[in-house]
């Protein structure tokens, strides 16, 4: 599992769990394995995925700027993320480099506008009665923030279908509560 999280090569955790799962005795270890074979399943359907094709033979110097961005991404820093990996794709642009970084950023941008847009949902949605003049611009500012992340993660990552859902849901949002976004 250790592998498949660090490297996002499900297709070859699921091999190696299929592998255990055979040699496996009691029933709760099959159970564990199943549940494992599951997960790894479901992030093999995902178009998000940090490393790309090459990712472990880059440049060293990007490399460790990647890493940096990486370390931030896993503690939910989207916008320390998304500024090194900005930082890096002017650096590295035109280099293979661009690729690589183009992946990761569309991640992170996809994440910030899911998380910004949950937390605004969260806290301007009362109780009961309806919303505050005030709840109600915050919401609509923060669709058209979810909405720039995401076109610029499409921009990025054009076929990846997780970002285009995302997008089509909050472009849904947008037409209810009577936001223009682009």
């Amino acid at each position: 599992v250790k592998f498949s999280n660090r490297t996002e090569d499900y297709e070859t955790a699921i091999e190696l769990l299929g592998d255990l799962r055979r040699m496996a005795q009691s029933e709760s270890t099959i159970t564990k394995i199943d549940e494992q074979i599951k997960t790894a399943k479901e992030n093999a359907g995902s178009d998000l995925r940090w490393y790309g094709p090459g990712y472990h033979d880059t440049p060293p110097g990007l490399f460790e700027e990647l890493e940096r961005a990486r370390t931030q991404f896993e503690l939910q820093n989207w916008d320390v993320a998304i500024g090194i990996l900005r930082t890096s794709l002017r650096t590295w642009s035109g280099d293979q480099g661009s690729a690589l970084i183009s992946k990761p950023l569309a991640f992170c941008l996809y994440l910030r506008a899911g998380s910004s847009f949950s937390k605004a949902i969260r806290s301007n949605t009362p109780v009961w009665g309806r919303p505050s003049y005030s709840q109600v611009e915050a919401v609509r500012a923060a669709i058209r923030d979810a909405a720039r992340d995401l076109v610029e993660a499409l921009e990025l990552d054009p076929g990846n279908r997780d970002i285009n859902k995302s997008y089509d849901q909050i472009r849904s949002f947008a037409s209810s509560a009577r936001v223009n976004i682009p």
